[in-house]
């Protein structure tokens, strides 16, 4: 479905921003006043969420799912504003507050309640990490390697160093084999740095059922059905995170300073925030 023309396969993704959690590294920032997905940052300030969606609503997105679970009402309230200004509009998957669910139990979970469609793509993208892409060559790599069998998609870069979990791949043809945690060592030929983006054709979204609640809360990189497709040898790896260069990652009050010294609008080559998410008048509330 949607795989002949890049452009409607990426149109019909339904992108999930993943703006729940604690942020306990970032406490520093802003002594737990606001959630982290609205810290203000770069030269021109602005919320860390409204730079993560930006290429995607200049692309020509205009629906976004965010998952909450922290102090929702700051985000909702902010992206409220984004909707007055312009024409992106928010559905919010908020975890029950009685339980965690993680990213992949956020999805599991909207699917089961019907917010989230089965039958379309999923793009699933962290609230840390702000990342120079063009969603329609990202839908395009996606949507042929659908045609020739792969199910996803992972968005890796080939940093030197990791500090980040890593993707392991076969060196030549990037398919991937397992992923592994956080290990701060050089990376050998044929592995790179997870970025934590996920993309997921609509066809195996009914995998997110096999979740079991019992292994909840869950990332997807620790579900079976990942590590399933995996071994079954169907999800790529594609590499276009390259560090500071078309990726900044947001995890602790070091990586806030850089990234404040960086006119982000360039960094993403947008001409206008204002332009597609609206005015923004920074309240310097960290």
């Amino acid at each position: 479905m949607f795989e002949d023309s890049p452009t409607e396969y990426f149109l019909n993704t339904e992108l999930i921003v993943h703006a729940g959690g604690l942020g306990e590294r970032w406490w520093p920032v802003t002594k737990g006043r606001i959630p982290k997905p609205i810290t203000e940052v770069g030269k021109k300030p602005r919320p860390i969420l409204d730079w993560i969606i930006l290429p995607y609503v200049v692309a020509g997105m205009r629906r976004i799912y965010v998952t909450l679970w922290n102090n929702p009402e700051a985000v909702i309230e902010h992206c409220k504003e984004i909707e007055k200004n312009s024409d992106v509009k928010f559905t919010f998957l908020i975890e029950p507050p009685d339980r965690r669910l993680g990213r992949a139990g956020s999805i599991k979970y909207y699917l089961e309640e019907r917010v989230l469609d089965e039958k379309k793509p999923k793009l699933s993208v962290n609230s840390s990490d702000i990342i120079k892409i063009n969603p329609i060559e990202l839908a395009k790599f996606q949507a042929i390697g659908v045609k020739k069998g792969f199910a996803g998609t992972i968005v890796g870069s080939p940093a030197d160093i990791s500090q980040f979990g890593r993707i392991v791949c076969d060196p030549n043809t990037k398919v991937i084999k397992n992923f592994q945690e956080k290990p701060t060592i050089a990376l050998p030929k044929g592995e790179y740095v997870n970025t934590g983006m996920l993309y997921l054709d609509g066809s195996r979204s009914c995998e997110f059922y096999t979740i079991k609640d019992s292994e909840l809360p869950m990332d997807w990189e620790r579900s079976a059905f990942i590590i399933k497709m995996c071994k079954e040898g169907v999800i790529r790896c594609l590499e276009a995170a390259q560090p500071f260069k078309t990726w900044l990652w947001l995890k602790s009050q070091q990586d806030f300073k850089k990234v404040n010294t960086i006119d982000l609008e360039k960094f993403l080559e947008v001409t206008s925030a204002e332009r597609y998410l609206g005015e923004y008048e920074p309240n310097n509330n960290q």
